[in-house]
């Protein structure tokens, strides 16, 4: 019994270990008060005359000014990883994380490399945070999916698929989701999903405004654009906001009054 107790414990010390360090990933003690104050080994590697290059440049002088701006660390890892440096691009997504906590685009960013890197406890622990801070997060749902599926665990993988659907149909499109290739149950989702859409589908409201459309027929959402939402408005100029102005109607001409 007492062998078992400290078998217990034991086990319960290495969980709570293993929960701390990684916290700890996320800590923002880890990274200094300004990791750019000096540049980082690959803005050697950045030249003016390259558009990708200019648009890391312009992130990393940012970040010199304000190291805690998540956005901005988040747009630094999804440049770098185009440039071909994805260890670097995990650790710009932790800083936004570090950064802002709540901050789910980086969660799911982040996601993606752990695994496309083989850390799929990792990849699923971050995906299940991009979906507790945004449930109706469609591609997070399917990779939940895709990592359960490759775990042999199918109800929770046909549960998530079924969401992901059921949020956003178009990730079912292999152009904007290639990955929709790499699952075997998407039929079984489908058929989840098949009495609920059937029987709102059946439904024939009477009574319904003249301009009200079926969101059934409403053109579905890339998942792609996902991280739209994050994107900064930038204020019209003067002369474009005079551009848009609706054409002023000319002045209606006076009849003139009929003679005597």
């Amino acid at each position: 019994m007492r062998k078992q107790q400290l078998t217990l414990l034991a086990l319960i010390v290495s969980l709570s270990s293993a929960c701390m360090s990684i916290d700890s990933a996320y800590d923002r003690s880890r990274f200094g008060d300004n990791p750019y104050e000096k540049d980082p080994f690959y803005a050697r590697y950045l030249r003016q005359d390259n558009n990708l290059d200019r648009q890391i440049r312009q992130r990393l002088d940012y970040l010199k000014g304000e190291p805690s701006s998540a956005r901005m660390h988040n747009e630094l890892g999804s440049l770098l990883v185009h440039k071909g440096f994805p260890k670097d691009a995990a650790r710009e997504f932790k800083r936004a994380i570090a950064s802002d906590n709540e901050f789910y685009p980086a969660w799911y960013n982040l996601a993606l490399l752990q695994q496309a890197g083989g850390d799929e406890a990792g990849s699923l622990r971050s995906l299940r945070k991009t979906v507790d801070l945004k449930p109706g997060h469609p591609s997070a749902h399917f990779q939940i999916g895709l990592v359960y599926e490759k775990k042999g665990k199918k109800d929770e993988a046909v549960e998530h698929y079924a969401k992901a659907i059921a949020i956003n149909q178009s990730i079912l499109d292999v152009r904007s989701n290639p990955r929709v290739l790499d699952s075997e149950l998407l039929d079984l989702a489908l058929l989840r999903l098949y009495p609920q859409g059937h029987s709102m589908k059946s439904m024939q409201f009477q009574g319904a405004p003249r301009d009200y459309v079926d969101p059934s027929q409403r053109e579905s959402v890339s998942p792609q654009a996902e991280p739209a939402d994050i994107v900064t408005p930038v204020a019209p100029t003067t002369e474009q906001a005079t551009q848009q102005q609706p054409p002023t109607a000319p002045a209606a001409t006076p009849t003139p009054a009929p003679g005597p």
